[in-house]
């Protein structure tokens, strides 16, 4: 039983949806060789990524459910093969956005720092070695969205194994690569605007979540073939997302 105002009347909810996870690879680390000499520029670093890649997931009528500091999961409604579509076409285009602006922008904060320690003569500089990468999975099926409200503000939690096990992907594959369920992938591969791409991925089998899953994965951005420019429905674009949400348990 609830024991949080504003909680009583609120019910759990079971949809389905493609569910996109981003990752900045290794932000850890790029916050650790930054911060000792300006705690703002990882931060700096990480919003002017998120702030990029939020309006390309909400162009193609991605509902955004979880946000940290290094990663975003965002949710496609509509038809099986339509919302993979939208999300691989999402991931593409972050990629390309880290690949293009980020790493650049996170060796010139690096190399800034090194100046300005070398310049003062004392701390260890950072190792410009670090660097701005990203990873991604896509993973499809049903989850429970958990509400929560103190009184004021609303969230939603999403529950089950269709978004832990996209977290465990992103982890399992290498950074610049996209990793996708079974299921997602035979939707890719069985669509003609996707074939070409498709035939780059490497079909493999992971233990993940406690159990041996059958994923595919292929690295980005470096693309021979760009993923067709997918719109959202009307329907799942009509859709009210939320207004933020949580990390699922």
């Amino acid at each position: 039983m609830s024991t949080r105002p504003g909680e009583a009347d609120l019910e759990a909810s079971e949809f389905e949806a493609a569910f996109l996870l981003v990752d900045i690879r290794g932000f850890s680390r790029i916050v650790y060789e930054l911060g000792p000499h300006n705690p703002r520029r990882a931060g700096v670093l990480a919003r002017s990524f998120w702030s990029k890649v939020e309006p390309i997931a909400k162009s193609l009528g991605g509902d955004i459910y979880a946000w940290q500091g290094d990663c975003l999961l965002v949710a496609y409604r509509g038809t099986p093969r339509e919302r993979a579509l939208r999300a691989l076409k999402t991931a593409q285009e972050a990629h390309a956005v880290a690949w293009q602006d980020l790493v650049p922008q996170c060796w010139e904060l690096l190399t800034e720092a090194a100046h300005e320690v070398q310049y003062a003569g004392t701390g260890q500089p950072p190792s410009r070695a670090t660097g701005f990468a990203v990873s991604s999975a896509i993973s499809d099926g049903s989850v429970i969205a958990v509400p929560r409200s103190d009184g004021k503000r609303y969230t939603e939690e999403l529950t089950g194994d269709t978004v832990n096990l996209v977290f465990s992907i992103t982890k399992a594959v290498a950074p610049w690569h996209i990793g996708v369920t079974k299921p997602v992938y035979e939707r890719l591969k069985g669509d003609e605007f996707t074939k070409a791409l498709v035939d780059q991925w490497e079909e493999r089998s992971l233990v993940l979540c406690g159990a041996p899953r059958n994923i595919a994965s292929v690295k980005l951005p470096m693309l021979d073939s760009p993923v067709p420019d997918i719109k959202a429905s009307t329907a799942s674009a009509s859709a009210s997302p939320p207004s933020v949400s949580s990390v699922p348990a």
